[in-house]
């Protein structure tokens, strides 16, 4: 078999066990019908599972010790700004900022096309621009239907594929090798409704059909058969029991929100089930580790004043000792109203879990724990992978760690694991804000789909994979060499 195009589409927010049982029941009969022809399965996302950086995990088949953007919402601790990419149009600036780290584009030698996917940088041909994003921004949020975006992707990937000279500057006229396009609407709709509303369910539908409409144009086409197309999505969702502004009580703790341009304040966070604080209201930007938190501006012990916050569960932050290549992330758990103690110690990309009492992460609950849970060795990424995929907290030891080696990343997360949905969003509160979220380390919102579909293909069910496998699939797909950076492996083996 001769496969010359790859196209990957991302579904924005979408549950692993969605797709299962939609695809099942025949909701998303398009989906379904690919399922047959397809390897498909399971696949782990980042944490915090939030479209960035999920998005750049799969554009760039690196994590968050790789990349520049820690968060969708960070403190930029260089330039002592706050970055908020799901703002406006701020989304189409995210490539600018990722640091020195390649996309999928930027490796492929030969004409590429993308259609609304944020992380861009390098591609041969981008839809929309700026100036088309403003008013199609514009358009979908104040005047039409979301879900007619989802045709747009649809339509422009086919325009690309049936006149690929009049896009792709210098071209020879050829269909781009790799193309990839994102359907965000599903995304929005979730956040407004939940994910098991009707206006939910009807906009996977609306994806679905886009996609059947897909497969119809490149078959008429002449390419379908040639052509690979790949499915994931970049997290899933859960929906809390309540909003909560957690500003009062901080200000009780004489803490109150940064504001970076009047140059006053103590902390910023964005709204979450999952908190990341920053701490840089005392002049001082770079990374705080326990001292510096444990003796903030006047004293404040800032780990004792977030632990105190109504619904947290858990919180995590960096000992003193700690590098790009080793160090210790302490993680504390509220168990029967005790905080518990539990360490994360890296060392070259691999990590010990180190327990004081209890596993706090719920592990040793598992069937074969006692098969692979040794508390005293450091295991690499594969290796979480391996034993936590179908678990709460998956690869969360490799991931919190990563996250916390990035340089823009924050200084303390706490979560309430799902429970609660902080509305403080860069100092402002959101009392007219969603319940609807995705953003913690729990199975519902880190296990998505990965489908991997050609006509001929015969279906083979994979058990888990990660979301930066989808990179080196694509360059074992088109017989290319896979970078010898790539964090993933290929799902598949010998293609051919």
């Amino acid at each position: 078999m001769s496969i010359e195009h790859v196209i990957l589409l991302i579904i924005d927010d979408f549950r692993y066990d969605s797709f299962v049982s939609l695809t099942d029941n025949g909701t998303l009969p398009n989906l379904q019908k690919m399922r047959n022809n397809a390897i498909w399965g399971k696949s782990i996302t980042t944490f915090p599972s939030v479209t960035i950086p999920a998005h750049l995990t799969i554009m760039t088949g690196a994590y968050q010790d790789s990349y520049k953007v820690p968060l969708i919402h960070y403190y930029d601790r260089i330039n002592r700004k706050i970055n908020n990419y799901s703002v406006g149009l701020q989304a189409f600036e995210i490539y600018k900022n990722i640091g020195n780290v390649d996309t999928i584009f930027e490796r492929i030698d030969g004409p590429t096309c993308n259609v609304f996917e944020p992380i861009h940088r390098g591609t041969s041909y981008n839809y929309p621009g700026k100036l088309n994003a403003i008013g199609k921004y514009l358009y979908y949020k104040y005047i039409s239907d979301l879900n007619k975006s989802n045709d747009v992707v649809v339509r422009r990937i086919l325009k690309v594929f049936k006149n690929p000279g009049k896009y792709i500057p210098s071209n020879n006229r050829s269909a781009p090798i790799f193309t990839a396009g994102w359907f965000p609407a599903t995304d929005m709709i979730m956040h407004n409704f939940g994910a098991s509303s009707n206006e939910y369910i009807n906009s996977l539908k609306s994806v679905d059909r886009a996609i059947g409409k897909l497969l119809s144009g490149l078959e008429k086409l002449g390419y379908l058969k040639r052509t690979v197309i790949i499915l994931v999505s970049d997290h899933g969702n859960y929906s809390a029991k309540e909003l909560y502004n957690p500003q009062t009580d901080l200000a009780q703790k004489n803490l109150f929100p940064l504001y970076p341009k009047k140059n006053k304040g103590d902390y910023d966070i964005a709204d979450g089930s999952v908190l990341g604080f920053y701490f840089a209201g005392d002049g001082d930007t770079s990374p705080k580790t326990e001292s510096a938190l444990r003796n903030y501006k006047n004293g404040i012990d800032t780990i004792e004043a977030v632990k105190q916050l109504k619904g947290i569960k858990w919180i995590a932050f960096r000992d003193d000792e700690c590098s790009n290549n080793k160090g210790t992330i302490t993680f504390m758990k509220k168990v029967n109203e005790d905080w518990k103690l539990a360490h994360f110690h890296y060392y070259n990309r691999k990590v010990r879990y180190e327990v004081e009492e209890i596993d706090l992460l719920g592990y040793d609950k598992a069937a074969d724990s006692n098969d692979w849970l040794d508390y005293g060795k450091f295991y690499s990424l594969n290796e979480w992978l391996e034993y936590t995929h179908d678990l709460d907290f998956p690869i969360f030891p490799d991931q919190i760690c990563r996250n916390f080696i990035n340089s823009n990343s924050c200084d303390l997360y706490a979560s309430s694991m799902a429970e609660i949905v902080y509305n403080s969003v860069h100092g402002q509160v959101k009392n007219n804000y969603h319940v609807h979220a995705h953003d913690v380390a729990l199975a519902r919102s880190m296990q998505v789909p990965i489908l991997i579909y050609n006509p001929e293909f015969i279906s083979k069910k994979i058990k888990y994979s990660k979301t930066s496998d989808i990179s080196s699939t694509i360059f074992n797909i088109l017989n290319l060499q896979t970078p010898s950076d790539y964090e993933g492996n290929s799902l598949l083996d010998n293609f051919s």
